[in-house]
Formats: C-alpha cells, structure tokens, sequence
C-alpha cells in the first residue's frame, strides 16, 4: 500500500488517546529498552545476535557480550524526550484506525498496525544517529572484506554472510528498494526482537485490509512459518497497550506455542494470499522451493495427523482411545491454510493464481 504520510494530530481525541498512550506503553516496556539501546549502542549483543544467526567467526560481535557504558543512559534519555506525534504513518493506516469502531476487532488490528509501525519508525531514527559506541563502519568494513574473502568460483555464498548492518532478519534484507535503505533493515530486525516477529497482516483480495495479524519469527528456537498470535496473547497485549503506565506486564515478545494456528510458509503467505504489511517490504526468490521435510514446530498440525492416524488404527484394532481428544485434533486439523503440508484441497501454486 502506497500513500502520504501524516502524524497522529489527524485523530479524534478518543483515537489519538489510545494510539499515544500504546505507544508510550511500548516504548517504557522492558524488551523495548533492550533492543533500541543495542541500536543505540551501535551493534547487538552476542546473545541477541544468535537468537536469529551464526555469527561470522571473525565478527566483532563475538566480543560484544554485553551493551557498551552509556548506551543505556542514552537510551532513556532520548526516550525521556519522545513524543508520538513527531512520528509519521501511512495515511491509509492513520484513516483506516480513526474509521474503526473503538474496541471492535478493527480496532484493535489497526492499533496494533500503527504500534508496529511507530516501533519500526524509531528503530530506523536510532539507528540514523549512528552515535554509539561502535559506528555502522565497524561492521561495513567487516563485510567489505569478508566479500572480498568469498571464492570466485561460488557466487552465491554471499548470501550467507550479514547484509550491510548486524541488526538483520532474514527475509527483510531488500534495502535496495526500502524507503530508509539499510535502516528499515534494523526496523524490522527490531519488530522481531519486540514483537517476536516482523508484524504482517492478512490484506485481503483488496490488500487494503487487516483482516488478521500474523508475526515473521525468524529465531533459532521458533518456526520459519508465519503464525497469529492466540486470543489470549492478543487480549493481553491490547490490555497492556492501553492500560495506564505501569499497570499491567509487558506480555511481548509473543512467541510460538503449538497453540499459535494457522500457518503460512513464508513464500507463500507473500506470493499468493495478500499476507504482508507493504508489498516493498520483500523479495522473493524466482520459483517456489519444495520444502521435503516439514516439522511440528513449523506446522503444529502434523502432529494431529500423525496422532489421527494412529488413533484411527488403535481404534479398528478394539483399543479404548480418548474420543474427545481425537475430535479435538480432528477439529484443530481443520484449522490450516493451503500452505500447509496436511492441506488436502487446491493450491495456488499448482496455476490457479499466479506469483506477483
């Protein structure tokens, strides 16, 4: 979605009120202090660092096992000084939260959209600064000649190494066609540290809309697939966004149980079903890969089969087995996408509708 920009000043008293007060709520949470002072401070910390990647052996982030003195201080200092309304939006995602019914569904996807937004937004102006401990050539003279390193004979082992900045999540790297360059790079490198993954939204056949959010996790730990929050983690999430400071825990980051359904693969949540937050945000590769393995972890209801399959035998076999329990994985293999491996109907991709 393409369009101006505006602040929050467009919106009514009782739209402004929830938006300014979440994002403050964000920005004083925990995680939040953590991930923007490690941009601060110029470079991420070992351990964040390989929560998402193998760092290079020769990286100086292999030394940085803690934030550098000063980068917390300063932190809090810029944060002291903020204000909402310096930020600017998509107005589309400005006019769409001020149309929403306070408290509906809408409500509170497009406030959700405008806080990842505004954590993204402040990302990239921390990262700007460049006024940490480390500057940003500390890490573009490493890549620079960890390129130059790269055998003539394989082209395509460049793709391994970290884009021009350490701060990096593996599908959000096109900073080539991003309006901040390499600093929306961090911004979505930020989302996935505070959020627990690149913040997306199912945009419908219209790809205006928000008709559900999905988090891009892109952690050793946690899946490559994208997957919604649960009704409980949005419900606490919504609390904490507009509770008053200090009232209510910080539930973020919302990371993946078995509970977290349904699932899209990567590719084609982007390629064919209108999952993405602004269609600049990737680059996918020419075709489709085959994926021949698919795990539990990515796609929690490979598990259900496997337990419906054996159930189904135990059963014609005259074993007792748990009648609820089996209606109840039967009931939640229903709750997939045509991403999914257990998918038994049409696919996109076999030419029903083509890539963009």
């Amino acid at each position: 979605m393409s369009s101006s920009l505006l602040t929050l000043e467009h919106l009514d008293p009782e739209h402004l009120d929830a938006a300014t007060r979440a994002i403050h709520n964000l920005v004083s949470s925990e995680i939040a202090e953590s991930t923007f002072s490690q941009i601060v401070d110029g470079m991420p910390t070992f351990m964040s660092y390989v929560e998402f990647h193998d760092p290079p052996d020769d990286h100086p982030i292999n030394d940085h096992e803690t934030l550098c003195p000063g980068a917390l201080e300063k932190t809090r200092e810029l944060r002291a000084g903020f204000e909402p309304l310096t930020l600017s939006f998509n107005s589309c995602a400005v006019q769409a939260f001020q149309d929403s019914e306070a408290g509906s569904n809408e409500f509170e996807l497009r406030l959700f959209e405008l806080v990842a937004i505004a954590c993204h937004q402040i990302a990239v102006q921390l990262y700007q600064l460049d006024d940490g401990v480390h500057k940003h050539q500390e890490h573009e003279t490493w890549q620079a000649e960890a390129v130059s390193r790269l055998p003539k004979d394989r082209p395509y082992a460049g793709r391994l190494l970290p884009p021009a900045t350490a701060f990096w999540h593996w599908h959000y790297k096109a900073s080539h066609q991003y309006p901040n360059g390499i600093a929306d790079v961090v911004g979505y490198w930020a989302e996935a540290k505070i959020f627990g993954g690149v913040v997306v939204f199912d945009r419908g056949e219209t790809e205006t809309e928000a008709k559900r959010v999905f988090l891009h996790a892109s952690r050793y730990s946690g899946p490559r697939t994208l997957y919604p929050p649960t009704e409980s983690q949005h419900r606490e999430l919504m609390k904490f966004l507009l509770s008053e400071p200090g009232t209510d825990p910080c539930p973020l980051p919302l990371l993946d149980s078995m509970d977290n359904r349904p699932r899209y693969e990567a590719y084609d949540a982007f390629a064919y079903f209108h999952v993405f937050r602004d269609r600049y945000e990737r680059v996918l590769p020419p075709e489709r890969r085959i994926k021949d393995v698919c795990s539990t972890q990515d796609f929690p209801e490979i598990a259900d089969r496997r337990y419906i399959i054996e159930k189904h035998w135990a059963r014609a076999t005259g074993e007792s087995i748990d009648e609820a329990e089996l209606a109840a994985a039967e009931e939640r293999l229903r709750n997939i996408t045509p991403s999914s491996p257990c998918w038994t109907g049409p696919v996109p991709w076999n030419g029903t509708q083509s890539i963009r």
